[in-house]
């Protein structure tokens, strides 16, 4: 989902090498972006998959130490990730399906945290999608080894990603955070 970041679309206003831009933040934004902060805090990747890791999973079948890393890895936590525009959370090599629950806590909560500050959240409502089915829903919560309040803070951010798409009047945006939404609604329900 693109939204307009100062009249322009996302991938426009980000030139190589800068900062990335922000949404105009509201209260609401500014509260979640800090209950994100607070329910990962203490979140780390120590004995965990990294990116590079899952990009070599991907392309060969195994991690390899040589592997040329795409963006860097020296980071000191999650928020690191977030604010590295090197780390492309959306290309289709690697990523998400390689990562063991240890990475994809800590990158989920990179791309999280980047998607409320700047609109811009690639496939992130798929990594986030919760199956209806209960034995495919809990392997899906078994990978995640989320807390009870991190899962609260990644419906919230589903919540906000949902209704900036229908502010932005962009359909299948709204369809996929709803289904998010509406998937975690039903989970806590049982």
């Amino acid at each position: 989902m693109k939204l307009p970041i100062g009249g322009r679309p996302y991938h426009e206003s980000l030139p190589f090498g800068l900062p990335m831009p922000t949404t105009p933040q509201d209260p609401d934004t500014e509260l979640l972006l800090s209950e994100l902060v607070e329910a990962f805090s203490n979140v780390s990747r120590v004995n965990g998959r990294s990116w590079t890791d899952a990009m070599a999973l991907d392309l060969m079948g195994v991690p390899r130490v040589d592997f040329p890393i795409v963006h860097r890895e020296d980071d000191q936590s999650w928020i690191d990730v977030a604010d590295d525009a090197g780390w492309d959370p959306y290309r289709g090599v690697g990523g998400w399906p390689f990562l063991d629950g240890v990475g994809f806590r800590y990158y989920l909560a990179a791309a999280m945290y980047r998607a409320v500050r700047t609109g811009e959240s690639g496939d992130l409502a798929q990594q986030m999608d919760l199956p209806f089915n209960a034995k495919a829903r809990r392997r899906f919560l078994d990978r995640w080894i989320l807390n009870a309040r991190q899962q609260q803070v990644a419906v919230r951010v589903a919540m906000l990603m949902r209704a900036r798409a229908l502010a932005a009047d962009d359909a299948s945006g709204f369809d996929e955070w709803d289904r998010v939404v509406q998937g975690w609604a039903a989970h806590a329900s049982q």
